[in-house]
């Protein structure tokens, strides 16, 4: 039976260890009863290391069907919606518009079905317009790949800002969250914006705000409900970051007012409060599972805007932790949002790779395998956790340190 170099190193040590304490009189029997330490350590390291490999093959296979399932779905999915957008947008008609052929069209049991177009902002149908160029068959087969390179770029930014070691079945998990699969699937956009998420956590770390803000401001420009991780980064204290991401985002927004002009944000506008597709079960956001209950409208986003409000209170009251805030942002953003499909999870891998898991994480972690394990509103409890978790950790940071003060003034 071959002998790992681990374990070559571990009996080396023992060895040594041995000899020393021979050579200072230690009994005989002290020995036998470290011979049958070194076995047991030897044992555990064997059994450690195959479940370890049996986790890893576990969560590849997971991957493989998902691939499998992601890979063989027939139609253009999303991504005709956005050839759509862009066949539009170069022959002079509204890129938003529901009636053009490529647009998706779902069905719903006991209801009409329902078209859903692009919603992406106007920065999105510059790239659709490129694309829309190549056959829309073969630029998704491309474009699936591309996403899956991206999201292997955003792990590799993960790896470079981590501040400890990753355990190796935490890159199998990553291949295997389905959230990847569904933008796989559809092929959405979300892998561009993980990338900008992974480069923002980098530059963080490394003490550059100015890159980091770039690259969020970008991220916002892609998906505007990204300005909740924006304003969570404000009320860490994050001045730097938050003007270079400003400037980003408001730059990245001129480019297509110069291209189309002003009526372009108004279709967008327009389009994304006539979209009918918002409450389906599908949808992990606050607001749709308020609606689900039978709640109002009103309500709905009112729910949602509270729990945004003592989400940036409790970051601006513990500003030292900046990536409890970063992960507390994203998940606020996503949850807050009116739209937010399970692809959207994506946007959390970079950050969940790089830090420890708790209990409550990998709670959140297994959701983010299978999703459908509870089937009413899938795509939002795993986020729903996560945020649970980091207000609970900042309230008690928060608490602390308040206590902390009341002890050291004077009397």
């Amino acid at each position: 039976m071959r002998i790992s170099e681990v374990e070559q190193r571990l009996i080396k040590r023992i060895a040594s260890r041995f000899g020393r304490r021979a050579r200072q009189g230690e009994s005989p029997n002290m020995g036998m009863r470290q011979g049958f330490s070194v076995r047991g350590r030897l044992l555990c390291t064997r059994v450690s290391s195959a479940l370890e490999v049996g986790v890893i093959v576990a969560l590849l296979v997971i991957a493989g069907l998902y691939a499998a399932s992601a890979l063989d779905d027939e139609g253009l999915q999303d991504y005709g919606s956005f050839i759509a957008s862009g066949s539009a947008a170069v022959e002079g008609r509204n890129p938003y518009g529901e009636d053009e052929p490529l647009v998706l069209v779902q069905p719903v049991a006991g209801s009409d079905p329902v078209r859903n177009p692009n919603l992406n902002p106007p920065i999105s149908v510059l790239g659709f317009s490129a694309l829309a160029r190549f056959d829309p068959t073969k630029g998704l087969m491309w474009w699936r790949v591309a996403t899956l390179l991206m999201h292997l770029a955003a792990i590799a930014l993960a790896a470079a800002s981590a501040r400890m070691r990753i355990p190796k079945p935490r890159f199998a998990w990553a291949l295997a969250v389905f959230c990847l699969w569904e933008t796989v699937r559809w092929g959405q956009v979300y892998a561009i914006v993980e990338v900008l998420v992974a480069l923002a956590l980098l530059g963080l770390l490394r003490k550059r705000p100015t890159t980091a803000g770039a690259a969020i401001g970008l991220a916002v420009a892609i998906k505007p409900n990204l300005a909740l991780w924006l304003l969570a980064l404000l009320a860490a204290r994050q001045y730097r970051a938050f003007i270079s991401a400003a400037l980003a985002f408001l730059v990245a927004w001129a480019i297509p007012l110069a291209v189309y002009g002003a009526e372009i944000y108004l279709q967008w506008i327009d389009a994304a409060r006539s979209y009918a597709g918002a409450l389906r079960n599908a949808n992990g956001s606050i607001p749709s599972l308020m609606a689900l209950l039978g709640a109002s409208r009103l309500m709905s986003y009112g729910i949602a805007g509270t729990l945004t409000a003592g989400t940036l209170v409790l970051v601006w009251r513990r500003p030292g932790n900046l990536d409890l805030a970063n992960e507390t942002g994203l998940a606020l953003s996503i949850l807050a949002a009116p739209v937010a499909w399970a692809g959207y999870s994506i946007l959390l891998v970079p950050s969940l790779l790089t830090r420890s898991w708790d209990r409550a994480t990998r709670v959140a972690i297994v959701l983010l395998l299978s999703p459908w394990a509870i089937p009413l509103w899938p795509a939002g409890w795993p986020l729903l956790i996560l945020l649970i978790r980091s207000l609970w950790v900042l309230a008690r940071g928060a608490s602390q340190t308040q206590a902390a003060t009341s002890r050291a003034e004077p009397e």
